[in-house]
């Protein structure tokens, strides 16, 4: 698909300096980057989410308990159809919530 291309692509970019993470929701991380090799990877997190908008509206919390997001690159994929069991007022608490740690 075209976000996976994107998202190989924005790691294969990194420098092995950068903090990066890798969210999927949904797909394994690592058939994301199976045929990638790019120095970034060596160090970069990998996190799967379960398909649902519960996991979505608790990645705030996860995230704060499982990595310290400040100054690192956060690369989420989520399939569309995930994004639209939300409403719109919804979509901004959860923008409102992340952007207040990043």
């Amino acid at each position: 698909s075209d976000a996976a291309l994107l998202c190989r692509q924005v790691i294969a970019a990194q420098p092995a300096t950068h903090k990066a993470a890798l969210i999927c929701s949904g797909d394994k991380p690592e058939r994301l980057l199976a045929e990638l090799a790019a120095p970034a990877l060596q160090k970069l997190p990998l996190y799967q989410l379960p398909e649902k908008k519960a996991a979505l509206t608790q990645l705030n919390d996860d995230l704060m308990r499982a990595l310290r997001p400040q100054n690192r690159l956060l690369i989420l994929l989520a399939h569309a159809s995930l994004w639209q069991t939300f409403t719109t007022e919804e979509l901004r608490e959860w923008t409102r919530t992340l952007a207040a740690w990043l």
